[in-house]
C-alpha cells in the first residue's frame, strides 16, 4: 500500500497513493478544505487536524472559564456564542465528510489490516496510544517530547508520520 502525508498543501499537487493522510492546520476555510481532500482519487483518507483546529476548542473552554469568573462576564457571552458557533460549525462539516474522511482525535481505526493511531498530542493523553497500533501520526516528534519517546518505546509502531519543524510531514519508519 502507498501512503502519501501531506501538511498546508491545499490545492497543490498530491502524489497519487492508496491512502492520503493530512497532518495539520486546515480551518482558514474548513468547508472548502473537505471539499478539496474528498475530491482527491486515494481510496482512503485520514485527517490528524493541527493547532488552529484545537484552538477551536481551546478558545471556548478559555471563555467559558473567564465567564465563570464573575468580573469578567460582562462582554464575554458575544465571545462564548461566537466560538461554540464556529465549533459547531466545524462539527458539522466533519460530521458531513465522515463518511469519506476519517478524523483521528485521540482514536484507532484499521485499514487493509493496518491499525492507525491519530492524535494531535495537545491532549498530552500519549498513555492512550494503544499498544498494537502498526503507524501513529501526530503533529510532533518523538525526539523533542519525552512523554511520547516514552510510550513510543513501549508501543513500537512500525511508521511514525508526523510534521517537521520546517512545516512538512516526516515518516520514520521504525
Amino acid at each position: 500500500m502507498k501512503i502519501v502525508c501531506i501538511t498546508n498543501a491545499h490545492n497543490t499537487f498530491v502524489p497519487m497513493g492508496d491512502m492520503i493522510i493530512y497532518v495539520g492546520n486546515f480551518t482558514t476555510d474548513i468547508e472548502s478544505f473537505f471539499e478539496w481532500f474528498v475530491s482527491l482519487p486515494h481510496r482512503h483518507k485520514i485527517v490528524v487536524p493541527g493547532e488552529h483546529e484545537m484552538t477551536l476548542c481551546n478558545e471556548f473552554k478559555r471563555n467559558v472559564e473567564l465567564m465563570n469568573n464573575a468580573r469578567y462576564k460582562i462582554g464575554l457571552e458575544r465571545s462564548i456564542k461566537n466560538s461554540l458557533n464556529k465549533i459547531n460549525y466545524a462539527r458539522s462539516v466533519i460530521i458531513k465528510y465522515s463518511h469519506q474522511v476519517h478524523f483521528l482525535v485521540d482514536r484507532s481505526i484499521v485499514i487493509n489490516g493496518f491499525k492507525i493511531y491519530g492524535t494531535p498530542g495537545y491532549t498530552n493523553r500519549w498513555n492512550d496510544i494503544p499498544n498494537d497500533i502498526d503507524i501513529l501520526i501526530t503533529l510532533i516528534s518523538s525526539t523533542g517530547h519525552r512523554h511520547l519517546r516514552d510510550r513510543m518505546a513501549i508501543v513500537k509502531p512500525r511508521l511514525h508520520i508526523f510534521l517537521d519543524a520546517w512545516g512538512g510531514v516526516v515518516m520514520h519508519a521504525l
